[in-house]
């Protein structure tokens, strides 16, 4: 067996507002236990891909060359930008994304929060993080597409829309994102960084179906709801400030501050999750985030602060 840290988030003080909440984040405190046992194939990880340091090797994916517990997760890499076929991430954002999801335990004893998951990788953006919408469409087509062939469980999507991109684009998005959630994967979106006023939660984000993550911490711009139709959004929070993970270089770490941090916390907890059972439905997914969030008194902009052992334990 390998060991796995699994994060629990507890709040220890009820705020009212989110700038409340952000002013005071050193009152939050982050617990961590060791789980046992890890073996997990349940992402697809839509962003951008992991480094691959190997210039003389063959084009596998099965190779660590790096040592940093990483590119062994990759099962498959499909790049929608450039064509490549050899795993790269010209920008780094999404190697932060894949650490947080399943970084290998490091010898500073730093891992991912389901280090035994498999990723699916497809890169959808540029090295300066943009993107085309038919390309993140594709890539949802493949997502749908093979979700049997790989056992795709969960989608982590940590890409959102300006406000000022086109209606018809972001209504294609949302009916692909939904299609994917009606598949019976758990799709898990971060609420942008547009906030703190309300009704700032980016598409896809605003869908009422997918599970959309929020960041906790001193911050000053996750996004809120609610939604056009007043939906409740984000469902809950996550730290996403001062965040460490690995950096797109052969070796060392980056701090990187977002939703897009919040949403792979969230995402590897539901993988330890699935892997207690593994039959559990999308919409038991979300209940179980519902029932086991830690509320905050008075605070009705989300349902509460991510807690990962109330959240197995309520399985």
């Amino acid at each position: 067996s390998s060991q796995s840290v699994v994060a629990r988030v507890i709040a220890l003080h009820p705020f009212k507002t989110f700038d409340e909440l952000y002013k005071n984040f050193d009152k939050i405190s982050l617990g961590y236990k060791e789980d046992e046992d890890r073996g997990i194939r349940e992402f697809a990880l839509l962003k951008r891909a992991i480094e691959y340091i190997a210039d003389d090797v063959p084009d596998t994916l099965n190779i660590d060359r790096n040592e940093d517990g990483l590119v062994d997760n990759v099962i498959f890499f499909k790049d929608y930008v450039n064509g490549k076929s050899q795993l790269y991430d010209d920008n780094g954002h999404g190697t932060h994304i894949a650490g947080i999801v399943c970084g290998r335990k490091s010898e500073n004893g730093m891992s991912g929060m389901a280090e035994q998951a498999e990723l699916i990788v497809l890169k959808v953006l540029d090295k300066k993080g943009a993107g085309r919408t038919c390309d993140v469409l594709n890539a949802l087509s493949w997502v749908l597409q093979n979700k049997e062939k790989y056992n795709i469980r969960l989608l982590n999507f940590s890409i959102g829309y300006t406000i000022n991109s086109q209606k018809s684009e972001q209504a294609k998005m949302l009916r692909s994102i939904e299609e994917l959630w009606d598949a019976g994967i758990g799709v898990v979106v971060a609420a942008g960084n547009n906030g703190p006023k309300r009704n700032s939660v980016t598409v896809p984000g605003i869908s009422e179906k997918v599970i959309t993550v929020g960041a906790m911490g001193d911050n000053n711009f996750s996004g809120i709801g609610p939604t056009d139709n007043c939906v409740v959004k984000p469902e809950i929070l996550a730290p996403g400030t001062h965040i460490i993970g690995l950096k797109n270089a052969p070796s060392g770490y980056s701090i990187r501050n977002g939703t897009s941090m919040a949403t792979p916390i969230v995402c590897g907890a539901l993988a330890l999750a699935i892997e207690k059972n593994k039959n559990i439905s999308v919409l038991d997914m979300k209940m179980s985030l519902y029932k086991s969030v830690r509320k905050i008194p008075d605070f009705n902009q989300c349902w509460g602060i991510l807690d990962v052992d109330r959240l197995v334990q309520c399985l």
